[in-house]
């Protein structure tokens, strides 16, 4: 049974949710930072025979789906169709389980634990944020959608603030040319937001530099590193990086 998960349950679901892969990481890290008493941010989990099988959350409309092959998916399907959603995000192979068909994929990579660490030059935590946002706004992905500044600044410190998201940035002439970024961190996972390159120094290996050095950092922490992608040219660069694919996630728009 589905149930609104309260403020005594939170650290149970963290725990649950904590090893559990890339989907399971974007909830486990809102939950961690948000709690469960702000305004628009929901979690449910479902309990099969005493034992926690799916977790939802729903922040401003948008909701996230884990579930493991336990999970009754029928009470699912009734459930994201009454509660109601912006989006829904969830395991690709799931859509078929609650019959809704996701006008978006993509793929799901993991950092490999085989690889070696790299030695970096002007490369800092010390990120100036409007920079990297104009970076952001500026030389962005069409997968990157971007907010306006103040909410984007919000939102990126607060989390930062939580040890739930970072920055590695990289500099050349004393300017920030290269960042990567988290925008979810759990104790055991991370997920890799964004990773943007202003165009004028492109194809010189600034990218692949942040991104190692991000993942080095997140890795000796003891965090498994994720990107979710739905560009074949972003999945391409990050196999070329030290990821390897391991599955699928899929989304609708409700």
């Amino acid at each position: 049974m589905l149930k609104l998960v309260g403020e005594q349950e939170a650290d149970r679901i963290v725990a649950f949710l904590d090893d559990k892969g890339a989907i399971a990481a974007r909830i486990c890290a809102y939950l961690r930072c948000y709690r469960t008493r702000m305004n628009d941010i929901y979690f449910w989990s479902q309990d099969n025979n005493g034992e926690i099988s799916a977790v939802i959350s729903r922040v401003d409309g948008n909701m996230t789906v884990y579930a493991d092959g336990r999970a009754d998916f029928d009470e699912i399907s009734e459930f994201v169709r009454i509660i109601g959603f912006s989006t829904l995000l969830m395991s690709y192979e799931h859509f078929g389980k609650i019959g809704i068909n996701p006008n978006s994929s993509g793929d799901i990579l993991c950092f490999r634990d085989d690889v070696k660490p790299v030695s970096r030059d002007n490369i800092s935590d010390d990120a100036d944020l409007k920079v990297a946002y104009e970076l952001l706004r500026i030389n962005k992905s069409e997968s990157i959608e971007v907010t306006e500044f103040l909410p984007w600044l919000s939102d990126f410190t607060y989390k930062r603030n939580r040890n739930s998201a970072r920055m590695k940035s990289l500099f050349r002439d004393s300017m920030q040319v290269c960042f990567a970024m988290t925008s979810a961190e759990t104790d055991k996972s991370a997920l890799i937001s964004g990773v943007v390159t202003d165009r004028e120094y492109r194809k010189q290996g600034y990218a692949s530099s942040v991104v190692s050095a991000l993942c080095d950092e997140l890795k000796r922490e003891g965090k498994t590193v994720y990107i979710m992608t739905a560009s074949e040219e972003n999945k391409n660069f990050y196999l070329k990086n030290g990821f390897a694919c391991i599955g699928k996630w899929g989304s609708v728009i409700g």
